[in-house]
């Protein structure tokens, strides 16, 4: 995969509506789609064409996704990727757009955390929710990216360069 055809996006928040958004207007020729536990997000994510398609749980996303952006509050990230783990398998990308990353790695089994690749746009507002999301706020911003063994990575950073992000390599415990 040098670019990837499907990607999903966990938590249609501000930085997941924005990030979906953005795919959407960089990249129309992938498919994006949203999980989130709020109907009305959803609902207007697919009104405003930032999702091709919504739905309430991983588990009912159709396969096979090459990348999945956890984009959900810290406390919920590890058991989200767990749970995308689990229903993609190894074969999928799966990175977090948290502010935090030696916790979650370290929380993680090993299986689990070599399909993660964590990654924090630096990008944002003072605002929160999908009805603030906005393409814009990820316009050239900078993507850390915490290195890994994956061998997806190239893929990824690949990916992340396709959405004009300036990305940026760096330790997780550098990061934190």
């Amino acid at each position: 995969m040098i670019y990837p055809m499907r990607i999903a996006v966990v938590g249609m928040g501000l930085i997941g509506g924005s990030l979906a958004k953005w795919t959407q207007e960089q990249c129309p020729d992938i498919q994006v789609l949203g999980v989130d536990l709020c109907a009305d997000s959803l609902e207007k994510a697919v009104q405003d064409g930032a999702l091709d398609a919504g739905f309430s749980a991983i588990e009912d996303i159709p396969k096979p996704v090459d990348i999945v952006f956890v984009c959900v509050p810290i406390p919920a990230v590890k058991t989200v990727i767990e749970t995308v783990f689990a229903h993609f398998g190894p074969e999928t990308i799966i990175t977090d757009v948290a502010s935090v990353k030696a916790t979650i790695l370290d929380q993680l089994a090993p299986d689990v955390a070599a399909a993660y690749i964590p990654g924090h746009p630096m990008a944002g507002s003072q605002f929160q929710g999908y009805d603030s999301a906005e393409s814009t706020i990820m316009k050239g911003a900078p993507y850390l990216v915490v290195p890994t063994s994956n061998p997806r990575l190239t893929d990824f950073i690949a990916f992340l360069k396709r959405l004009s992000f300036q990305v940026i390599d760096i330790p997780a415990e550098v990061h934190d």
